[in-house]
């Protein structure tokens, strides 16, 4: 039963002792019942599942799931049941079931009998509770019950669980206790009523029966119309629309745009801007328009265009003769006369000043044609043969030159030219060339191209070769230093295109740019520092869903003005817009031009001229526009007194106050103008005679004497003045109710009623001493407060702001009002600033008491007062005891 080994016995399994002669519990031949592992002492240690002096009993729940893992097997036999968070809470002989109040699939979901109760592992709650644990309570109303007992509660799935509860029909609430039916409301004085979904409180109708509102639900919501306020408003959500019939009635206003047209589809009359926010300078004709009529019915979109700067000419080409030119001059009263004209040869394509005695036109077949300035100069009608005439030609390689544009440099005419070899473009004056380098590597296809006035700078834009996208770029080309920089002008995916036109004035390039189904834009930049991006604007001019066709864009740095023209098609005619040159704001647009086609345009800086030659199919017209306008007036309200100055916003104001004096026309009276710059410029106001009231605006019109002899700006416009007359005031109460007074330490709003007010920026209130106030302008020393913060509440009164900290009144005190902050009308109303207490004043009338049983004694007044006698009233927050006696105290 053993092995000796040293003097030891080395027992087999299922014996023991020191001579092997004992057997292990359950025999030497089944030691331990095979559940364990005999000792040398002779003791079992019993496998996972069992229990016993031999191990010879499987623990509760089997040998293979002791305690059903809820608990360990004692030596005893019995189970120690789980109890805690982590491994939940059991109990049982064989822990096979959830400790009271415990549910689960692990035993670990708390259940208090006061929330649930346990069944099948499962927490069954109780009346108001949801949840696993049944832990979250139910919305209760006052009296405590779960959904009111109108409703069914639970519990939506989501990461926010919160109870909720279904209430029944008719009623509603988080609790289901406020119970509501329509026609409940509408017996409370709602005539198209429902119950709000989730409160219950009456409301207006909204639905597709109706959009009703108004505090009787008697009114369509904004935007609907008829009957029952159940058809929409047909007016482009920029209006609202009449009850009966479903007119509109669009919006006016700097916030929602100024609309106009049947459907508010349009910018109102006055404003233009893709808001139709924008105020339109409306620029007025100079003169009446030159004509000429045409034999043959023929329209050109573009017409050759040479502006001769030195001699005051403009040459235009004739639409139905193309080898014919007008010269054309204005004067400085703006009247535009036919001076001369030339015939060419051939029709030219490209024209411009050559030198100091003549122009240089070119061809679509390369012929280059001169004809002497001096023609122009002496306002000779002529066709005088041609000064010369040569032929570039190409004979060396399979290729032909592009000439891309004109440009007069130093007295030079030069041209760009395109090389169709691939070679670079190059710089050609007169029988000389310059390689504007490294060109063809980036650009493809040249859409424009101008240098500065000497030359040593060039500018070219165009396509960009070999993009990815398609960018467009631009080049500049240094003479001085042999150098060219460029750079892709667009590289964001919404500008992309070649831009559709360009100009130049100064150093500054404007690129017109179409951004599909977005619309035209506008592009602007230094060529003198191409790459710097901080130079760069962009600004969207007008929503296009094509591209359209730009056949004139024009812009000047002195005026600070550009013009670009434009049509999507040749039977809408073209549009016109103004735009600020240095910052690309939109300043107005044309819409006289809707009927015909704008073939060129040209500035005259000195004259503030604006040359038009619009092309019809029976004739042409040639128009001249001051370049001068309108923007802006502030204070747009100014007292039928005068006395206020004006600030007047525009374009291209004349500078030049010795040469061109500018006046003010207001309200047809004429003042001199203070003009600071090109864009503004004052005008001081004069009493009128006759007041048109607060409701019709008397135009606003600059009127330009010296050299320009009365040119003028138009009066047809939005921009003008209203001159009421001084305001009516009638009593002063602030926004807690008290009459004619206000604390001296508490800000708050003072509401002056009277009549006669209007909406006016510049409004101001003044609270002054009595005595001084008939004055126009209150003087500083008899001033208490004044304050530019008024609110226009409508024709009969207005809110103005006090502040606190304020002296108290120790003289009597009266408001004023200002409808332009700088003349006060002579009606004023009482209003004293109340200090701290300070006296206790009882005042009794004198009378004679009778004698009798009952006597009445005469009416005991007690009150409060300030320093200065002021009275406290309802400013009063301290409580006194007063004792009263018929005897002498």
């Amino acid at each position: 039963r053993g092995v000796c080994r040293d003097a030891l016995c080395v027992c087999r399994t299922g014996a023991y002792g020191s001579a092997c002669e004992r057997d292990c519990p359950g025999g030497y031949g089944n030691p331990c019942s095979g559940n364990g592992t005999c000792s040398s002492a002779g003791l079992c240690t019993c496998n996972s599942g069992y229990f016993g002096t031999a191990c010879e009993s499987a623990c509760p729940g089997g040998a293979t799931t002791p305690c059903n893992f809820a608990g360990e097997c004692q030596l005893t036999g019995s189970c120690a049941c789980y109890s805690d968070a982590t491994n939940g809470y059991y109990t049982g002989n064989a822990c096979a079931s959830c400790a009271p109040e415990y549910a689960g699939a692990s035993c670990n979901v708390s259940c208090p009998a006061s929330r649930g109760r346990v069944n099948s592992r499962r927490c069954i709650c109780l009346t108001g509770f949801v949840g696993d644990d049944c832990s979250l309570s139910c919305p209760m109303d006052a009296a405590g019950l779960f959904c009111a007992n109108h409703g069914t509660c639970s519990l939506p799935a989501g990461a926010l669980r919160t109870p909720t509860c279904a209430c029944d029909t008719n009623y509603f609430g988080t609790a289901c206790s406020v119970y509501c039916v329509a026609s409940q409301c509408q017996a409370n004085g709602l005539y198209r009523a429902q119950c709000n979904p989730t409160t219950g409180a009456c409301e207006c109708r909204a639905s597709s029966l109706g959009q009703w509102t108004g505090s009787t639900c008697s009114d369509c919501i904004a935007g609907y119309w008829g009957d029952e306020c159940s058809y929409p408003c047909l007016c482009s959500s920029r209006g609202t629309c009449t009850r009966n019939g479903g007119v509109c009635q669009c919006y006016q206003g700097a916030a929602t745009g100024f609309w106009g047209g049947s459907d508010c589809s349009v910018c109102a009359t006055g404003y233009t801007g893709v808001g139709c926010n924008i105020v339109n300078v409306a620029l007025n004709a100079a003169s009446s328009d030159l004509m000429t009529f045409k034999t043959t019915a023929v329209q050109r979109i573009v017409l050759l265009v040479v502006s001769d700067f030195a001699l005051r000419a403009t040459l235009v080409q004739d639409s139905a003769n193309l080898s014919f030119f007008r010269v054309l001059r204005p004067s400085a009263v703006g009247i535009t006369t036919v001076v001369g004209n030339l015939t060419l040869p051939a029709a030219p394509v490209r024209g411009a000043v050559y030198n100091v005695t003549h122009y240089r036109f070119v061809s679509a077949s390369g012929l280059r044609m001169f004809y002497p300035r001096g023609v122009v100069a002496a306002l000779v009608t002529t066709a005088l043969p041609l000064k010369g005439l040569t032929r570039r030609h190409h004979t060396l390689a399979a290729c032909n030159d592009t000439a891309v544009a004109d440009m007069t440099i130093a007295g030079d005419a030069c041209t760009v030219m395109a090389s169709g070899c691939g070679l670079d473009a190059y710089l050609e004056c007169d029988a000389t060339s310059s390689t504007i380098n490294s060109s063809a590597a980036v650009m493809s296809s040249v859409v424009f191209a101008a240098a500065n006035s000497d030359g040593t700078l060039v500018v070219l834009v165009g396509d960009a070769a070999a993009s990815a996208t398609p960018n467009w770029v631009v080049v500049v080309w240094s003479a001085l230093l042999d150098a060219t920089v460029y750079t892709a002008i667009n590289a964001d995916t919404d500008t992309q295109g070649a831009p559709l036109a360009c100009a130049l004035a100064a150093n500054v390039t404007v690129c017109a740019v179409y951004v599909p189904n977005v619309g035209l834009r506008l592009a602007r930049f230094s060529y003198i520092d191409v790459n710097d991006n901080s130079t760069r604007t962009f600004a969207h001019l007008v929503s296009l869903s094509a591209a359209p066709t730009v056949t004139a864009l024009v812009a000047s740095v002195d005026a600070n003005v550009g013009i670009i023209g434009f049509h999507t098609t040749v039977a809408a005619g073209s549009l016109m817009y103004l735009f600020q040159a240095s910052t690309l704001v939109l300043l107005g647009s044309v819409a006289s031009l809707a009927s015909t086609l704008l073939s060129a345009a040209s500035i005259d800086n000195n004259f503030r001229l604006l040359f038009l030659v619009l092309d019809g199919q029976l004739s042409t017209a040639f128009r001249t526009l001051n370049l001068f306008g309108v923007r802006s007036v502030y204070p747009s309200v100014v007292d039928f007194n005068g006395g206020a100055t004006i600030t007047v916003r525009g374009i291209a104001f004349p500078t030049n106050t010795t040469a061109t004096p500018i006046w003010c026309n207001v309200s047809n009276s004429i003042v001199p103008a203070t003009v600071f710059n090109d864009a503004h410029l004052e005008c001081a106001t004069i009493a009128v005679t006759v007041s048109s009231g607060a409701c019709a605006v008397e135009p606003l019109s600059l009127f330009v004497s010296g050299d320009f002899a009365g040119r003028s700006t138009q009066r047809d416009g939005v921009v003008g003045l209203l001159r009421p007359v001084p305001a009516q005031l009638t009593s002063a109460v602030t926004i807690d109710g008290y009459d004619g007074y206000g604390s001296y330490e508490q800000a708050t709003y003072v509401t002056l009623t009277g009549f006669g007010f209007v909406s006016s920026a510049a409004a101001r209130c003044v609270l002054q001493n009595s005595s001084s106030a008939n004055a126009s302008s209150p003087s500083a020393e008899t001033i208490i407060y004044e304050t530019s913060d008024v609110v226009f509440v409508g024709a009969s009164s207005v809110r103005c702001f006090q502040p606190a900290g304020l002296p108290v009144s120790s003289t009597p005190t009266v408001f004023r009002y200002s409808h332009d902050g700088v003349y006060f009308g002579q009606s004023t109303t009482s209003f004293q600033i109340v200090g701290p207490t300070k006296a206790l004043i009882v005042e009794v009338d004198a009378t004679t008491v009778v004698a009798a049983a009952v006597s009445t004694l005469p009416t005991i007044r007690a009150y409060t007062t300030d320093a200065y006698g002021n009275r406290r009233l309802m400013l009063e927050d301290f409580n006194y005891s007063i004792r009263c006696s018929s005897l002498e105290p």
